[in-house]
This record gives structure tokens, sequence and C-alpha cells, in this order.
């Protein structure tokens, strides 16, 4: 069915007896309207006017560009969701224009209705694409806009050295404390909140009006000015329309709360845009999951020294109580140690009963000790701020944890133990349903990503129940891309000790970098199969320049290096892992990359909490959807975000070949076949495509 816009009014048109109406102001596509008068459609180019397309169509009022396939059909869904106040999964690739087209259909409902829209990315950097889609759209209809940051990037004091870094509590408190001193005029406040504060504030407003910046260019506006950009953002939030951040803002607890407030909305009011959605259940969990070490402890201990053994239970101080977790800690963590992986499940109330049995305490009470703890760490800091120290208190962070870890229900948690540097207790998140429940208390929400199917998995961990699912076909040629499995290989943890299974996966590796001098990248399931192939020799047979991702590698060094690997001279091969950095969030347009080498199906690695996932997911989806939900979909999103390197533009062409027979498995969600003659059916795909 052709998707209409009303040439008058722009709104949504309505499918009624086999003709299109709009419901707003009545015209009939044909230009018909109720009164049987015409409708005068707004000449092409105006701003703010709706645009023909070739076929016929009219683009909507905030979409600036001509339509291509499935756009319009995006736009509608997206805004019937907004209309409907429901929520939308969407998948569509790279270069499918999915950021305008929500935005588009968003807005369409948004700004007539007077809602905040929120759009939500998985990193800061990745909120510039939206900011320059908003540049475009304020070209044909106007719109507010504003990438927001937090005080971690906005503070002019962390970005010129003069704070040091410390946790993003730590740092409100400094930045409160700060932003008193300036105010009452007291000495060491802040000197950028100060020149802000003496500004002439309307040339921010005006600044954004006008350029509608990214949240880089915001940032340089305001350290030209001498001015803090946390503070000014925060003054611009109350009149932009749309807000582009990350996620944090959305799915951590306690600064989605305290995000809500600076707005001074309720979620109704707003409705949210999630891209890169994949990521979002993964970072949900994590931001509800908690850990304890004995790091952590021996900070209370130091507190405890210096600022009082402070008393939180008959009979119970604060070197007590650490000295309790120092013990149990070591002794659990050192049970771990015996496990292969370093890692030991624990009772649901194991560590309590340890507690309970040092401390002479009920296990009940062991929450209240938490609560203690941490208003004895609010007066360390309150101290410390007397002193004009940093106002920060390990014995607040530990408190939090410890209450968190005795009132964790245990069918939404999995606690465990791990022989780490520092050892550490610590309660894994299964069902973040805590962190996702802003998806039911906003007005509506669009999840999106290149890589979602299937798209129920996802509708299901989320928590969207009724959502409207759907996903759109890559805009780019098929043709311009080949994905092999090798069928005479794999990865599987007992085929590992097989040498003669190793042989073929370096040999495979070898002969197809060495055959077709193409720039490659080659992921590995984990850094111990890349480091034990290459202590076979993989890199010195490969015959190029290697350029390898380690574990811990600074993000910079990082970047530097993918760098290189994209402009030398002669075409290397660049090494990483799936669960790495490269493998997602990295553009290699044309040349930069034309071929992935993915070596293994990157299953989620065993462990803990990974096994509880599986056993969470099989009672809550039943036992074949428990294993797809928790380990087979996320291997797969791991592969095609990897491939999906390949293809970023309408000219890119690219090859992939996975070396896993197990690679069968997920031709449901990926076009692709066995080779048997992996390097030969590479070579006739270049070949073919002008690529020899």
């Amino acid at each position: 069915m052709a998707i209409l816009f009303c040439p008058r009014c722009r709104s949504l048109m309505q499918l009624r007896k086999d003709r299109m109406v709009c419901p707003k102001c009545g015209v009939v596509s044909g230009g018909a309207q109720k009164d049987g008068a015409r409708a005068k459609v707004e000449p092409d180019g105006g701003r703010g006017a709706s645009r023909s397309t070739a076929k016929g169509r009219i683009a909507p009022k905030y979409f600036p560009y001509e339509p291509r396939r499935n756009q319009l059909e995006m736009m509608s869904l997206v805004f019937r969701t907004m209309m409907s106040g429901g929520s939308a999964v969407i998948e569509s690739g790279t270069g499918s224009g999915k950021t305008v087209c929500a935005l588009a259909g968003a807005l369409e409902y948004c700004i007539p209705n007077e809602m905040k829209l929120i759009y939500v990315t998985r990193t800061n950097s990745q909120s510039r694409q939206v900011m320059l889609e908003l540049r475009e759209i304020d070209r044909m209809a106007p719109v507010r806009g504003l990438a927001f940051q937090g005080r971690a990037h906005g503070c002019m004091l962390l970005r010129h050295h003069l704070l040091e870094d410390v946790d993003s509590g730590d740092l409100a408190r400094s930045c409160e404390q700060r932003k008193k001193r300036s105010m009452t005029g007291q000495g060491d406040g802040c000197t950028f909140f100060e020149n802000y504060m003496r500004d002439d504030l309307e040339e921010y407003r005006q600044f954004c009006l006008r350029s509608l910046p990214t949240a880089e260019e915001f940032m340089a506006f305001c350290e030209d000015r001498g001015a803090c950009a946390y503070e000014a953002m925060k003054d611009r939030t109350a009149e932009a329309q749309v807000i582009v951040t990350s996620y944090p803002y959305v799915v951590s607890p306690d600064v989605r709360d305290t995000f809500f407030e600076m707005l001074g909305l309720e979620p109704a009011q707003c409705a949210i845009i999630v891209d890169e959605a994949h990521n979002l259940i993964d970072f949900a969990r994590e931001a509800e999951s908690l850990e304890m070490t004995t790091e952590l402890v021996a900070a209370v201990q130091k507190e405890a020294r210096a600022f009082g053994n402070a008393k939180l239970a008959q009979g119970v101080r604060m070197e007590d109580l650490c000295a309790a977790l120092e013990d149990s800690i070591a002794s659990l963590s050192k049970v771990a140690g015996e496990d292969q992986r370093k890692e030991a499940g624990l009772e649901p109330e194991e560590l309590e009963g340890q507690l309970s049995s040092k401390l002479g305490l009920e296990k009940d009470e062991l929450s209240d000790l938490g609560q203690r703890l941490m208003a004895q760490g609010e007066a360390i800091v309150q101290a410390r701020t007397k002193r004009d120290e940093a106002p920060r208190s390990a014995a607040l962070a530990l408190g939090e944890a410890l209450f968190r870890w005795t009132t964790a229900p245990p069918s939404r948690y999995r606690k465990y133990a791990r022989d780490s540097l520092p050892p550490s207790l610590n309660a894994y998140c299964l069902d973040p349903a805590g962190a996702l429940r802003i998806f039911q208390e906003c007005h509506a929400s669009v999840h999106m990503s290149g890589t979602l199917r299937p798209l129920q998995q996802y509708a299901d961990l989320a928590g969207l129940a009724d959502a409207s699912q759907m996903a759109y076909d890559s805009p780019f040629p098929k043709e311009n891309r080949l994905i092999l499995y090798a069928d005479d290989v794999t990865t599987e943890y007992t085929a590992r000790g097989d040498e003669s299974n190793m042989r073929r996966l370096k040999s495979h590796i070898v002969s197809l970098v060495r055959s077709t001098r193409r720039r490659t990248l080659v992921l590995f399931p984990s850094y111990a199969l890349m480091r034990r192939l290459c202590e076979k020799g993989l890199e010195e047979e490969l015959m190029v320049p290697v350029f390898k991702e380690e574990q811990g590698m600074p993000q910079d060094r990082l970047m530097r290096m993918v760098e290189q690997f994209k402009s030398g001279r002669v075409k290397g091969v660049l090494m990483a892992t799936a669960q790495g950095r490269v493998a997602e969030g990295l553009d290699f347009p044309e040349e930069d990359l034309e071929m992935v080498i993915v070596v293994g199906i990157p299953y989620p690695p065993p462990s803990v909490p990974q096994k509880a996932l599986e056993a969470y997911c099989a009672r809550r989806f039943g036992e074949q959807r428990g294993r797809e939900y928790a380990s087979v979909v996320p291997a797969y999103r791991k592969m095609a975000q990897a491939i999906g390197r390949l293809i970023r533009t309408e000219r890119d062409v690219g090859a992939a070949v996975i070396l896993d027979k197990r690679a069968r498995f997920f031709a449901k969600y990926m076009e692709m076949r066995a080779s048997s003659a992996p390097v030969e059916e590479v070579q006739l795909f270049f070949r073919g495509r002008g690529r020899s």
C-alpha cells in the first residue's frame, strides 16, 4: 500500500474504503476534500513544504530528502507508534536512512503535541550523526535539538586537567560544592561556572538555534568563552524539542532519575528512540549488576582510621564489618581460583551466612548494616568537604553495594565469586526490568538497529509486549557482498586440542589473505585463540603488515593503529576479537576493508553468569528459545556486526568467510552458504566485481 502524507497539512493519511483520507483536514487521495474543494499543495522547495516524489507520493514535513525504498513505510510505522503510545522494534541496515526516518516520523507527532523526543545512542560520539540529520530537517521545518552530555564530558576542570579523574558520584558532589563556593563568593570555586553565569546567556541560546551544534562543537563554543559546557547544556534542555544523549540517561536508574528531574518532566511526557538497540539489553544488565572487591573494603578501612571507626550495630563497627567482608571475599574467591575460569557460583545467601556468623547478627539485619554504612559515607563526604578535600567516600559505595547485595531477588540475580585482581564478589543481573521500566513509563518508544533479528527475542527481553516489528532489507545491491563458511574446521571447545583442525584454521586464513591481497579484518572468538594461532606462526606466514588489537588497549592507541591499517600503502591484516571494539562501531568505507574472516562462532564465553542467563531464559521462554535467546542470537549479532563493516555505502564490495562448520545453524538469520573451496570462490567474486 502506498503510504501518503497529506499535501496540505502533512498529517499521515488513512485508508478508508479504498481511498486515502487525511483525518485532520479531510483531503482525499487525488485532491478531493470533504467539502468538494481542491487541496492546494505548497510550492516545492519552501521551508516546511511537502515534496512530491517521483512516484507521486508526498514526503512528510520533517523529512529533508527524496524518499527512497522503504523510507516512507518506516516513517509511517514510527508515526503510528507515536500516535498509539506503543513501541516498535525495527531492523534496518546501514545506509537505509533509519536515523532520519525515525526522527521525521517521530517529530511529525511530537512537535504538534509538544512532546519531548529523547534520542539515545550507545556512545556520545554516535550522537554526531543525529545532530547532522537534525540540521537537514531544520532546513525544511524548524526544529530545536541539543546533544546532551554529562559532567564527565562537559566539565572544563576535567578537560583542562585542573581536577583529578573521579567517578560520576564524586564529580557531581565536587561540582555542587564548587558552584556553591562560587555563588557565595568563597575561594576555590569554579571559574568556568562563574564565567558562564556572567556571560550573555542569550548568545548560547542563539548559537544552538542557528547551528544545531554537535556535542564537540558546543564544547568548543563554551571553551572559547571559558564557560562551563555542562551548565550551558543543562540550561538548553528546557527549550530543546529533541535531546540526543547516551544510554545511561534512560537506562541507569540513578542517572535517569536525575536526568528527568533536570528536564522537569515525567517519562510519560517524552518519547524515546533507541539507536544501536542490539546493545541495550546487555547495557541494562550491566547497569543493574554489582561488585564488591577487597580493594574497596581496604579503602573503607582506611576511611575508618581517618574519620573514626563508627558504630554500625550492637558490637559491630566499620572495621569489624570490613574484616568480616575481607575474610569472606578472600575465602570465597580462593575457592573460585580452583576452577579453570577462576569463578565459582554462590548460594543466594552464602555471603550473608558468613557475615551473620562472623558479626553475630541475624541475616535480615545486614541490609540495615549497609544503610548505616551509607549514612557514615555521607558523613565522611561532608567532613571532607569542610576540609576542602574531594567529596568522596568508599564507605558510601560499599554500603550501597552491601545493601543491594542483601536485597537482590534470587530470581533476578546470580551471585558468584571471582579470583581476579582484586578478588571480588559479583551479583549479575539476569532480568534488568528496573533499568528498562522507562519503556513502560514513557509515551512511546522506537528501538532500531542494523542487527536486531530475531525481533521477537529483543522484544521479549526488553519487556516490550505487543511491540510492532518490522525488518527492512539493505538498500545496497546484494551481489556486492559474499558470505561463505568453511565446513572442514571449527573452534568448538572440544576440537581445540585437535592439532590438524588448528592447522586447517591457520591454512584458511593464510591462503585467503595471500591469494586476495585485500585489507582484511580477522576476528577471533577470544584473545587466547588469537595468541595460540600467532604462536604457531600465523603472523609470519601472512607476509603482509599485521595490526593486532590487544586486551586492555587504550582507545587512543587502538584508533591510531586502525588508521595505520586503513592508510598503509601495502594492504594488511587487522586482528581483533568479536567481543572487542573493532568489531562494532568503526567504519571502513570502500577499500578501507574488503574482506572479513570470522574465526569460529563468537558464542558468549562459558561462565557462571552466562550459564545462569541460559537457565533464566529457559525458565522464562522455554528450553529451546532459552539457549537461542541467551547464546545463539548474541553470537549471530556479533558476526553480523563484524560482517556489516564491509558494506557501508552503495560502492562497497566485500567478502566474508566464517571458519566454522557450525555456521550452518545461522543460515536462517543471514544469507550464507557452505564452501569447500573458499579461496577460489572469493577470488572469483572479486574478479566478477571488477576488483581483480
